[in-house]
This record gives C-alpha cells, structure tokens and sequence, in this order.
C-alpha cells in the first residue's frame, strides 16, 4: 500500500523516467515512513516536475483545468481580466507532459508579462508588442474556407517582424501552431505620426488550421481556441496568453442578429462635467435604434463615472475600463495633458476600442456606429436608423449594379454650436438638463463630402475600423467601399463650440456665419425629457437634479 503510494505520485509525470527520479527522490521518504508528504497534491509537487520539463523537453508542463464553478470571487476578477484565460482562475493547477518536442511551454501566470494591468508584452527581435484581446472569426470559413483569430495590438515599430501563434485548447492540453501569420497596419501613413518608437495599432491574424492539418490528430470537438500565444518565431516559451473570445448570439434570438451597437472610444475628462449631457446623448441614440451602447472609460469626472455605473447596472450600456500601454501616462490629469498635446498618438490608441467593440459583436449585431457623445446619426426621412437603412437600401437596389454591396453607409457631418441658442417662445417647455434640444441652430451647410462623416458599418463585411470608415474588408466585400447617405435623408448632427481642424475665424466664415433652424430633434423631445428627468431625480444628486 506504501509503495502504491509512491507509484501513484511518480505517475503524474506520465512517462518512464519519471517513475525513476521519483522513486529515488521520495527513497528516503520510505524508509523513514514519513508518506504523508508522498499525497501531496500535483501543485505541491509543482517544483519537482518543473526540474523534470528542463531534463526532458517533451514532458513541458501545462495546467489541467479542473471542472469547478466558478465563486464569486473569481466571477469578479474574470469581470475584471478581461483578457485573461479561466484557467488561470481555477482553484487547482495540475501539469502534464504534452506530446511533442517542438510544441511551445503553456505559459504559467508568473511567465505573462502584464502591462498597465490590461495589456500583455512580449519583445520579439527587438520590436515591443502590446497585445490587448483576441476574438474568433470564421466570416470567411463559408467563401475561403478559412478561420482567423484576430488579436488588436499595438507596437513600437512601423515594420514589425514576423510571429508566430500558438493555439490553445482543451484548457491548455492540446496547441496547434497557426500555419500563417499576417499583421495590419491599422493606419495610413499620409495621416501622420507613423514612426519607430510610438505605438502603432496592428491586427494580427492567426489562420486556424483545418482538420486535416490537426484537428483529427488532436482529437478536437472545436476548432475554436480557448487560448493564444503570440511569440517570436524562435520562441519556445511565451510571455503572452489571451483569451479567445467568441461573442456569439445570446440564447433566444434564433441565430437572428440583432440590428445597432453603438462603440464609444476610451472616455477622458476627469474635470469636466458632462453627465446630464451624457444622459441625454444615452437615450436619444436609444430611442433611434441603438439595442447597446459601449463606453471605454480612461477615466472621466466623478459625476460621469456615477451615471455610468448606473447605466451599467440598468442594462443601458456597458463600460469597459481601459488604459494606455508601454510607457505612455495613465496618472489621470497627466495623461490627460498628453494626449491633448499628443494629437496624432490619441488618434493611434483610439484605433484600439474601436476594432475591440468590432469584434465584440460581429456575430451578435448587423451595424457597428463609432459615435462621439457629442454627436448623433439623425434620420430626417423617418424616425428611426432602421426606417433609414430600408430607405438607403432602396435607394443602392434603384440607382446601383446588384453586385454593389457596400461595407458601409456613411453620413456628412453639420455643426450644431454650443454658443447658439434659439430665442423663441417653445424653448421655455425645454428644460435646461436637454442640451440639444435646446441647441437646434446649425450651419446653414454640411461639411464636404467625406470629411468627419460616421458610417453604419457592417458586421458582415468590415475586418478593421477607422473612426470615420471602415479601413479594410473581408474578401468576398471588396472593394471595400462606403455608401454616401443623403443629407435630406440623414446628417451627423455635430454639438461643438468650434469647427475640426479649423481656426475661429476661419470656421466663423465657412460655417458660423450663415445658420438655419432645424428643430429635428424636436419629434423626441417629450421622451427625452421623460427618462433624463426621472433618471436624474433617481441619482439624487444636487447637481444632476432637473431645473
């Protein structure tokens, strides 16, 4: 019985030698009689099998996860990590031997190298990535037969070097190796600061193989990854590992999408109050159309971040925090001054929740909308974004080839200005918490074609986003192009002090000078008043009480 006691720890090692070096490392153990030491668990015993990995390369050590519900402990943390696998947040970590000499060490926790606490490092031939998240993308499994894991990073390097990806499964007892990496530039260099030393924004794609270069051999129900590892190409060792995930239609809607997700990029004014503003912004691109809005959130002043909380917790919106990676500020008030003198680096890690909230719902919503909260896609043709696509959709069948399918619908922005107010009788019936409603004079014309224009992208064709048009496309929605929406269909209702890009005066005489009334707003505002009004009696707050 003692022996079998011996023989069943030895047997964690999972091959010959094994048995060996621990029946002479516990020999001692025998003879004394001490065997409660021999029962100790396969965590306990961790160091001894690690000795073993570096002896014998083909017995590299990677954790079992055991099946155990998670508490509520580690559903908050898993809250939190929002890039990091379960495994790591099992109760109990076993290691097994994996079956080939050349396959990759499973990176324990204390091998990933973390990164302003939700990004993960790794240098490969001198280049620094910073990686974010990974999604599962099979769009193109159906035309080309070919599965992608996308992973958004950003890297110090305009030509990065080549990598090379491993892919987890089975809670880490089985990796394939992708077969092809390849990495986007998600930017162009005519729009500045593409430069070696400031952070970059890339999509790598893993191509998952097929069944017949693994699968079968692996024995996989899936072929989708629970993990991935990007690494050097001469890497055995990883210091990064994602989570892939795949946001697929929730249960009760019939493998039917549902229609508009709104994507806002990170939050940053930790002074600035905007959080009846905010409110307001909320429900009226709810009552248009959007089904979810998401916020990534730097850090933004403490009224806001109540109203946001509150959203979240009502099902409103969701809000992801988020901070900048390597070594750029993320102290509140100091990365708040670097970015507003850093132009062209905001721009760079705003790339970064764009193409996160892509991939968060290209299987679960038909159009993506990158919106600012201080502007809004108003239809003027009908009351709602669904009433508009019909009516664009009409409008591409009537004038277009049929094998016109644009990847996205854009629409021309106009300056709605904070300084102008209309001074007649109806806005005494608008309260003061209503900032566009109550700001309904505008420049008499929209800005030119293409310039500050938001898209109705869709989730079928777009691979990366910009913040103003898709920037690269699936295979089969090529050319990658967008659809010029009407301006007496729809307008990019615009709420600012100043024009983009554009000194005063200039802005004066293009824009300020000559206004209109457009009270289109109008047809919304007993329902706004309705929900911000209660919403903000509901917060209680002195400041975020109706006048």
């Amino acid at each position: 019985m003692k022996l079998l006691r011996v023989f069943t720890t030895a047997l964690i090692c999972w091959n010959t030698v094994g048995i060996i070096v621990l029946l002479w490392k516990y020999s001692e153990i025998l003879q004394n009689g001490n065997y409660k030491s021999v029962l100790q668990s396969a965590v306990d015993i961790h160091d001894d099998i690690m000795e073993m990995g570096k002896i014998w390369p083909h017995s590299v050590p990677i954790p079992l996860v055991q099946k155990n519900t998670f508490n509520l402990k580690y559903r908050k943390f898993q809250e939190e990590c929002l890039n990091v696998p379960d495994v790591y947040l099992t109760d109990s970590i076993r290691r097994v031997r994996i079956k080939r000499a050349t396959d990759p060490w499973f990176p324990l926790l204390q091998d990933i190298k973390f990164n302003n606490i939700y990004w993960q490092t790794f240098v490969a031939q001198g280049c620094t990535f910073y990686v974010y998240s990974a999604y599962y993308d099979n769009r193109e499994e159906s035309s080309l037969g070919k599965v992608w894991i996308r992973v958004i990073a950003m890297v110090d390097t305009v030509s990065p070097p080549p990598l090379k990806c491993a892919l987890w499964f089975k809670g880490g007892r089985s990796v394939l190796m992708s077969v092809a990496v390849t990495m986007e530039h998600m930017w162009r260099r005519a729009w500045g600061a593409v430069r070696n030393g400031t952070l970059q924004p890339y999509l790598v794609s893993c191509l998952v193989p097929d069944k017949n270069n693994g699968h079968f051999r692996l024995n996989l129900d899936s072929n989708i990854p629970d993990m991935v590892s990007l690494m050097n190409t001469t890497q055995r060792k990883p210091n990064t590992n994602l989570k892939v995930r795949y946001d697929s239609l929730p249960d009760g809607q019939n493998g039917t999408k549902k229609e508009f997700v709104v994507c806002v990029k990170g939050l940053e004014f930790p002074t600035v109050d905007l959080s009846t503003r905010l409110l307001e912004w909320v429900y009226l691109v709810r009552i248009l159309g959007a089904q979810e809005i998401y916020f990534y959130q730097l850090d933004v002043h403490p009224r806001v971040a109540r109203v946001l909380d509150y959203m979240q917790s009502n099902l409103l919106a969701k809000v992801i925090p988020m901070t900048l990676p390597g070594s750029q500020p993320n102290l509140p008030q100091l990365r708040n001054l670097f970015l507003h003198k850093m132009i062209g680096t905001k721009r760079l890690n705003e790339i970064i929740p764009y193409n996160d909230c892509l991939y968060r719902n290209v299987y679960r919503y038909e159009y993506v909308l990158l919106l600012d909260i201080d502007e809004v896609i108003m239809p003027l043709s009908s009351d709602s974004w669904s009433g508009l696509i019909r009516q664009v959709q009409s409008t591409i069948a009537l004038n277009r080839e049929k094998t016109y399918h644009p990847a996205s619908y854009n629409v021309r922005n106009v300056y709605f200005f904070d300084d102008l107010e209309h001074d007649g009788q109806e806005m005494e019936t608008i309260r003061k918490y209503l900032h566009m409603c109550r700001h309904v004079i505008r420049s008499s014309k929209h800005s030119k074609r293409g310039r500050y224009v938001k898209c109705f992208h869709r989730t079928s064709c777009v691979r990366a986003l910009h913040n103003h048009y898709p920037f690269s496309c699936l295979s089969f929605c090529r050319p990658c192009t967008s659809f010029d929406v009407s301006p007496y269909m729809a307008q990019l209702q615009h709420y600012r002090r100043d024009c983009h890009d554009m000194n005063v005066t200039e802005c004066d005489k293009q824009f300020k000078r000559n206004t209109i009334l457009d009270t289109n707003i109008w047809r919304f505002k007993e329902k706004l008043d309705s929900s911000v009004g209660k919403d903000l009696i509901i917060l209680n707050s002195d400041d975020l009480s109706p006048d």
